[in-house]
């Protein structure tokens, strides 16, 4: 990784400005944030969809695969995503996306926006994995502090921080439907267990994967009966 919700931190400070010119360009930028990872969290439903990772991870992505792949992200979001996850954690993480539906216009600038969220995300992954440009062209990358690589510690260093820019930005957590917010949080259980049962890899990435998925899942089947 870094943990694919952490790559969000990674367009914050673009936000405000991309919800000057529309709810679904910011929703873009978050989208294409997150986009590449999509095929590692779908292996969950999809096995064999993994491999795919190979292919949203190369530098040409970011404008093409990942673009269609983050505008699926942005339609699940309107579509079904959005009402029972902000019920179950509202404030900041709600007002990324508001209520309105985007026009035509809208989409054709979202567009950039999703490139440009990828793009962010390849380059953070460059510098905290094996083999990767970045760490290619920085050799002390691969020196080890206590054992372990320093692009390691980046991964898991940068993650951490990710998450507690995100939480920050999102203020208190407070579910506003704590049914929701407790079926979420047993789809998403299950989803890492899951994942992990079948020990195909690391536990660490397994759990996290499996976990989106099964919210993902969960959210879905809420908002589509509702």
């Amino acid at each position: 990784m870094p943990f694919t919700l952490s790559h969000v931190a990674g367009v914050l400070g673009g936000l405000r400005g991309a919800r000057r010119r529309g709810a679904v360009v910011a929703a873009g930028l978050v989208a294409g944030a997150m986009a590449p990872d999509v095929p590692f969290f779908v292996e969950s439903v999809a096995p064999g969809a993994y491999r795919w990772g190979g292919v949203t991870h190369r530098w040409w992505a970011a404008g093409t695969v990942d673009v269609v792949i983050g505008a699926g992200l942005v339609a699940g979001w309107y579509g079904v995503w959005r009402r029972p996850l902000v019920a179950a954690v509202p404030g900041a993480w709600g007002e990324v996306v508001p209520e309105a539906r985007p026009g035509t216009g809208e989409l054709a600038r979202a567009a950039g926006a999703l490139a440009i969220g990828a793009a962010s995300h390849l380059v953070w992954d460059a510098f905290t994995h094996q083999g990767r440009a970045g760490v290619r062209a920085l050799p002390v990358l691969e020196r080890r502090v206590a054992g372990v690589p320093l692009y390691t510690v980046l991964q898991y260093g940068t993650s951490a921080l990710g998450l507690a820019l995100l939480a920050r930005h999102a203020g208190p957590w407070r579910a506003a439907d704590r049914r929701t917010a407790s079926l979420l949080a047993a789809a998403t259980v299950l989803g890492a267990v899951e994942r992990v049962r079948r020990g195909e890899r690391g536990v660490v990435d397994e759990a996290c994967f499996g976990a989106g998925a099964g919210l993902a899942v969960g959210a879905a089947l809420l908002g589509a009966g509702r």
